[in-house]
């Protein structure tokens, strides 16, 4: 998506005028919009039939041929498979793989969180923590330098003085 109002179109000064680019410019992301659930939808259906097709040739295994024979012939649809209205045996199989599927898929993104908060930066405070000393070493080494210089220079008894 574009942006609706981007940097290099500043909108008019004129606040009728500005309310009406305003407008146009939502209308055009709008119908951008719908062109990609359009598009979407179109690449849907034909995943659908795809697998629809592998189905009833069988590549998708014995169940799935049962079921896509069923709905072929308007017995059942894919939605009432998964959602449980369909009790058959079949359909209660490939609801059951799904489950599995699904389950080990959940597990295997847990995981990669899990790796992946391990890897991670240390928690907030510790990287709080951390640069507030290293800030203090910094600003104690200046300090120190700056003594230095003033000692060399003899400006250091000027500050007592003062």
């Amino acid at each position: 998506m574009t942006n609706i109002i981007p940097d290099e179109e500043p909108l008019p000064d004129d606040l009728p005028e500005m309310f009406a680019e305003i407008m146009r410019r939502l209308d055009a992301e709008e119908a951008e919009l719908d062109a990609r659930i359009a598009a979407n939808a179109a690449e849907d259906a034909k995943r659908d039939a795809e697998q629809a097709e592998e189905a009833r040739t069988g590549k998708l295994g014995p169940d799935w041929a049962a079921v896509q024979r069923r709905i072929d012939l308007k017995q059942t649809t894919v939605e009432a498979v998964f959602s449980g209205e369909d009790t058959s045996t079949e359909a209660t199989r490939l609801r059951e793989l799904s489950q599995k599927n699904l389950g080990e898929l959940r597990d295997q993104w847990q995981e990669k969180a899990e790796d992946e908060e391990s890897e991670e930066e240390p928690n907030p405070l510790e990287v709080l923590q951390a640069l507030s000393a290293e800030s203090r070493e910094r600003h104690d080494a200046a300090a120190q330098r700056i003594a230095a210089t003033l000692a060399q220079s003899g400006l250091d008894k000027f500050k007592e003085q003062s």
